[in-house]
């Protein structure tokens, strides 16, 4: 039996807001990696500390500090607070082990006066191989009930690849990059991009009637990533010109009808706001198996210029459970470097579960209310919209 709940954020007496979102390169997991030789906890303390002073904010500001992967997280948050001088106690709970649901548990645990960090970053431990993973047997049986071929499944892996190393050309990474700084007794490095993009990929020989192979699905990464959510009353009071605000949130928490979590939480999203794909510039879906975003554009029939036009897991790595915000700083560079208004962030969890988000990018205002349920009673024959015209329906 399937269930799923959503939030509306715009219930809410303010709105909850995205202060600003950023990540560190990515590092590959291989021996000499400079990201893989760094401690975790001093990266994520670098991203925290230069996101604090992009917003900017005091870190004394920060009234709770939340950390994605769980509590097994809980020692590298308290080395990165005690780097950036915040107080607040780290909290890494259950709810915080999936990568899309770090974002929901924090918009939940806002208070009128809060000020949350969101911290993420790869695990120092080994993590198993995918290719021998239940997610992997889940990926597989989501492949066979869309229809997806192995061919479908590595063309789209290959696109995901060259879109990450296009956008890494023309430097468009950049301004969601924190350079990482890794001293040594000899030496200092400066990181400034992704060390991962452009490693070749084995093809892999799956098994007889397998779909999914070492080439066609993501690899483990070594990064971290942060954000600082708040409402929007609070964000006035201190002076901050927040990104983003969250519109809605939803969770499925077991498989739905078409057993993918983030295409059920997507949907609840769609069906609470009133919008459809049309209407967003931007989606950013899970590709830690490439069965995952197929389904997903097919379900909602998406245009693939607006698809994780800049990559994803697959181009860029999984940087385990830092690979939710990993996908919101990518979400919100990319909304600026487009002038792209609305987006949607889905990805899944453990058995077929899944969460989304929508957001609205605010390049002026600290606070728009103009995304609305769309008008029950607005014609389902009006003409093709341009890029603005997208947005009609929703008050603009």
């Amino acid at each position: 039996m399937s269930t799923a709940t959503i939030t509306d954020a715009t219930a809410r007496n303010d709105d909850v807001v995205i202060a600003d979102a950023v990540r560190s390169p990515l590092g590959t997991c291989r021996a000499g990696g400079t990201i893989a030789g760094m401690s975790p906890g001093v990266l994520l303390a670098q991203s925290a500390s230069a996101l604090l002073e992009r917003v900017p904010i005091e870190p004394a500001a920060v009234t709770k500090v939340l950390m994605a992967g769980g509590p097994g997280f809980d020692n590298l948050a308290r080395q990165a607070c005690s780097i950036i001088g915040v107080s607040a106690p780290p909290r890494g709970d259950a709810a915080c082990a999936a990568p899309g649901s770090i974002v929901r548990t924090a918009a939940r645990a806002i208070g009128r006066r809060d000020v949350v960090l969101v911290l993420a970053t790869a695990a120092p431990w080994p993590q198993p191989p995918l290719l021998t993973s239940r997610g992997l047997r889940e990926a597989e049986l989501l492949a066979s009930r869309w229809g997806l071929d192995r061919e479908e499944l590595d063309t789209y892996a290959r696109q995901s690849r060259q879109r990450a190393r296009e956008v890494a050309d023309m430097g468009e990474f950049g301004p969601e990059i924190i350079p990482a700084v890794a001293w040594t007794t000899r030496s200092c490095k400066v990181v400034t991009a992704d060390e991962t993009i452009g490693d070749a990929v084995a093809p892999g020989f799956p098994q007889p009637g397998r779909h999914l192979h070492a080439g066609n699905i993501s690899h483990p990464a070594v990064g971290a990533a942060v954000t600082i959510l708040m409402g929007s009353e609070r964000a006035l009071e201190l002076g901050i010109r927040p990104r983003a605000r969250i519109v809605a949130l939803a969770e499925s928490h077991g498989p739905g009808p078409d057993g993918c979590g983030p295409v059920d939480a997507s949907r609840l999203v769609f069906d609470h706001t009133g919008l459809d794909p049309d209407d967003l510039d931007h989606y950013e879906i899970s590709e830690v198996y490439s069965s995952i975003p197929l389904a997903w554009s097919r379900e909602f029939n998406a245009d693939m210029n607006r698809f994780n036009p800049r990559g994803g897991s697959i181009g860029l790595g999984r940087p385990g459970p830092a690979a939710g915000l990993r996908s919101l700083a990518t979400t919100l560079s990319a909304l600026a470097a487009t002038g792209g208004r609305l987006a949607i962030q889905a990805s899944e969890g453990r058995g077929n579960t899944g969460s989304a988000f929508l957001i609205e990018y605010l390049p002026r205002a600290c606070c728009s209310r103009d995304v609305r349920r769309a008008d029950p009673g607005a014609s389902a024959t009006a003409p093709a919209a341009t890029a603005r015209g997208r947005h009609d329906r929703v008050g603009v």
